[in-house]
């Protein structure tokens, strides 16, 4: 493989995780379940400040607050990914917004991390196999 060739792939892969990430945060946003198990390795966990455990039940637990209707809105940065073969670490700022109406008073809520993700390309999908946050403010 010559050289030039072997910074395009860096630079594809790079643009499908940072691609993967903003889908992520797309469908959850949208409670699009099936499209968010699309970004995720069957797998794959998550450790949030809110929440610690697979995919499926992280999903679980999102219906549970959408149906509180609990509006949720998340703001990926622009993300730093480093590649070792067929897998990547990727950090990002985040901010995660809420707003809950359904008490005595309007409560919103925002929320200043950096996230990790783990990647890897397995059968030629990219696909998160881990999402922890490193700072949450």
């Amino acid at each position: 493989m010559k050289k030039n060739d072997s910074t395009n792939q860096v630079v594809s892969d790079r643009e499908a995780i940072a691609d993967v990430i903003n889908k992520w945060a797309y469908y959850r946003d949208r409670d699009d379940w099936s499209q968010l198990r699309t970004t995720f390795h069957p797998e794959g966990t998550l450790s949030l400040c809110w929440f610690s455990g697979s995919l499926e039940q992280f999903i679980d637990s999102c219906g549970k607050v959408s149906e509180k209707d609990i509006l949720v809105k998340h703001i990926m940065g622009t993300p730093v990914i480093r590649i070792n073969g067929n897998r990547a670490v990727s950090e990002a700022s985040a901010i995660l917004m809420a707003r809950d109406d359904n008490g005595p008073c309007e409560i919103d809520i925002t929320s200043y991390n950096i996230i990790l993700k783990l990647s890897r390309q397995l059968f030629g999908h990219l696909s998160f196999s881990t999402i922890c946050p490193l700072v949450s403010l």
